[in-house]
């Protein structure tokens, strides 16, 4: 699991506090621990940006392949909105 993945779920975690605070001082110490983890996960994402690649396939059963498998990867069953608006029907995400 990544630095990226393990701040992510931190995150989640204190937000669950957060929304599950009875007190005004959890609330606050939660509230603080997110703006904390936020900055920490901007800076992370900052030092090491995501990697772009291009592939190249010969047909459409190859293109419908390795998107099945891209998908299978990410965990599972992702809606369709990872293809980018105003391009090629091959260029996704």
């Amino acid at each position: 699991m990544s630095i990226e993945d393990q701040l992510r779920e931190r995150l989640k975690k204190v937000e669950a506090l957060y929304f599950g605070a009875t007190t005004d001082g959890e609330r606050g110490a939660a509230g603080a621990a997110v703006e904390r983890l936020k900055a920490k996960l901007e800076e992370v994402s900052r030092r090491d940006p995501p990697i772009e690649m291009k592939f190249s396939l010969p047909d459409q059963w190859s293109v419908w392949l390795f998107i099945a498998l891209c998908l299978a990867g990410a965990g599972g069953l992702i809606p369709p909105t990872w293809m980018w608006a105003g391009k090629h029907r091959k260029t996704f995400e």
